[in-house]
């Protein structure tokens, strides 16, 4: 992975409470982000989505998918 998307990535984890992330080629991204989601609620402890607000970054040159969630009040 290149340094700016490193970068970039720590700063969205620094922006967000919960943060999850994959490597993945376009063909095969179907239906992952459903399956991002029950990870990071999975890998936080959560028990649904019910209070958060999901966020999708992708970083296209490196392949990589990054969903980030804050809890809402």
């Amino acid at each position: 992975m290149e340094k700016n998307v490193d970068i970039d990535m720590i700063q969205i984890q620094e922006k967000h409470q919960y943060t999850v992330w994959t490597r993945v080629h376009a063909q095969h991204a179907k239906g992952l982000v459903e399956t991002m989601k029950a990870r990071l609620i999975q890998d936080n402890g959560l028990s649904d989505e019910s209070n958060l607000i999901f966020m999708l970054y992708a970083f296209k040159r490196d392949n990589v998918l990054m969903l980030a969630a804050d809890q809402q009040n």
